[in-house]
């Protein structure tokens, strides 16, 4: 006979729950492995909305499409705006390089970085929008004793083959190349002993009335906050900078 005693009943449905527990991991991680095949990728995300939803697979599915659409949306930016807009171009070089998962063939070897910086810019120069007539690449610390050497190094690159006034002024480096009919100011600097973010901010806050012309790349949200200050509104992540790529004129984010 079975006890339908109220109490009874009560203290079942209590265990129940604790039952229930001990085979929730084994039903999660099925889930989780079903949903990672689904290429969902979050596994934290993943297992926070299975435990909200109660492993219901529909609500959880649709609740991570929503999350990736909203994450996407903020992600994106005007790329093709910015090339027309920009004519100011500041590369926070410290922070860009550490989004390069393949940066370690580059350590220490200076030159070389400065060459993979400018293979970006020179494919930004090549669009049709590019309106470009400066570019500042800018580090904690950059030592470079001899200049000529640096230049052998750029020369890599065609469009570098013959650079225009270069020399050296302290921790500066300049240079011009001509590109599409037009000239086009290059710099190098290091920033020691400040850093690299507060150069930046000063040679913007120097140039205020170009503000709108002008983006930098960063990842740094504190030096956006400082850089807004002075009207500095465009800017593009450091991991979307080495994925800068142009097509036929169109640039993509891929």
């Amino acid at each position: 006979m079975i006890n339908q005693h109220p109490l009874y009943l009560e203290q079942q449905q209590w265990l129940a729950q604790f039952q229930k527990g001990k085979q929730e991991p084994e039903v999660q991680q099925d889930l989780l492995h079903e949903l990672l095949a689904m290429g969902f990728d979050d596994q934290k995300r993943i297992l926070k909305q299975i435990k909200k939803h109660k492993s219901d697979k529909a609500k959880i599915v649709e609740t991570l499409l929503q999350k990736q659409i909203k994450k996407k949306k903020s992600d994106e930016i005007d790329i093709v705006q910015i090339v027309k807009d920009t004519q100011i171009l500041y590369v926070d070089c410290n922070n860009v390089k550490y989004a390069n998962r393949n940066w370690n063939e580059f350590h220490g070897k200076q030159k070389e970085q400065i060459v993979k910086m400018l293979e970006i810019i020179v494919r930004w120069l090549q669009n049709d929008n590019s309106q470009l007539y400066e570019v500042h690449l800018i580090w904690d610390v950059y030592k470079i004793k001899n200049i000529q050497k640096l230049q052998n190094e750029i020369n890599q690159l065609d469009q570098f083959k013959n650079l225009i006034n270069l020399s050296q002024e302290g921790k500066k480096i300049s240079f011009q190349i001509e590109f599409n009919n037009k000239k086009i100011l290059f710099t190098i600097q290091s920033s020691h002993p400040i850093i690299a973010d507060d150069l930046i901010v000063n040679l913007c806050s120097q140039n205020v009335q170009k503000s709108k012309e002008t983006t930098v790349v960063t990842s740094d949200r504190g030096l956006r906050d400082r850089l807004k200050e002075y009207g500095i509104q465009t800017f593009i992540g450091c991991g979307k900078w080495w994925k800068l790529q142009f097509n036929d004129n169109q640039q993509q984010l891929e």
